[in-house]
């Protein structure tokens, strides 16, 4: 069973049992990312993200992200191709990047767990990079991991207060895309939010040089042109193989041992 969208067996990386083991970057593919129809993305990856896929604004209990949509139907990612790459040329977003890692949290500010996925293809105990040393050490590979890791989770914290903000000046509102599907009907991507052009036009001065000074402005901006990938979606879908395996996503809970690895 699939966690946290993308993981199968997402467990605490373990001073002791995981002492062995290594990261082959070769051996890892996109696979893992093959039934998942959207991705969250960070703010700050908008200016990029907006090239390639629709990014729109989702609500769960009153907060508010950014994600981009990469298919049309459930469990299906239009961007990883039969041979599980992801397309080339396209950007790949963080969330996908920091795999086979993810942070947990411990209940306590500011402090969490580095977990891995234990079914990543290229996680191994005889080629790769170590993720410790034979003292038991953190490698610079692990390090490195890590300080990706918690830039991420800071950069989503910020994009999600930018969200927070854009939700609470009124500037959201449902959005309903339009796509052509492969038997050449029409159909509709429903469930987001996006801003409102003209409201965005009337932000107060003083919001607006803050957002210019933040590069929240442009990220608005980029926001309303990627809508227009909807339609690269649909001429996508015409072209795509049969959708992957479904996967069923739900929370991770990574058990905790004394010898866990703290972020």
């Amino acid at each position: 069973m699939k966690t946290l969208m993308i993981f199968d067996q997402l467990v605490t990386l373990n001073r002791e049992r995981h002492r062995e083991h290594r990261i082959d970057a070769s051996r890892i593919d996109h696979g893992f990312a093959a039934a998942t129809n959207s991705v969250p993305i960070a703010v700050d990856e908008l200016g990029e993200a907006a090239l390639h896929y629709p990014c729109v604004f989702i609500e769960r209990e009153g907060q508010h992200a950014l994600c981009a949509l990469l298919g049309l139907a459930p469990q299906q990612n239009l961007f990883v191709d039969a041979d599980r790459h992801w397309l080339e040329g396209t950007y790949v977003p963080a969330f996908m990047r920091r795999y086979p890692f993810a942070l947990a949290e411990t209940g306590e500010a500011s402090n969490f767990l580095v977990c891995v996925d234990e079914a990543c293809t290229g996680l191994n105990t005889t080629v790769g990079e170590p993720l410790f040393n034979e003292a038991g050490e953190e490698t610079r590979t692990l390090t490195e991991a890590k300080q990706f890791l918690l830039t991420l989770h800071q950069a989503f914290t910020t994009s999600n207060a930018w969200c927070d903000e854009v939700a609470r000046l009124g500037l959201l509102e449902d959005r309903v895309l339009q796509f052509v599907r492969p038997d050449g009907s029409t159909g509709q991507l429903t469930g987001f939010k996006a801003i409102n052009e003209e409201r965005l036009r009337q932000l107060p001065p003083d919001v607006a040089q803050r957002w210019l000074t933040q590069g929240h402005l442009l990220a608005a901006a980029a926001h309303l042109v990627s809508l227009g990938q909807a339609r690269r979606l649909g001429m996508m879908a015409a072209r795509a193989q049969p959708a992957a395996p479904a996967a069923t996503p739900s929370d991770a809970t990574a058990p905790q041992t004394t010898d866990e690895v703290a972020a």
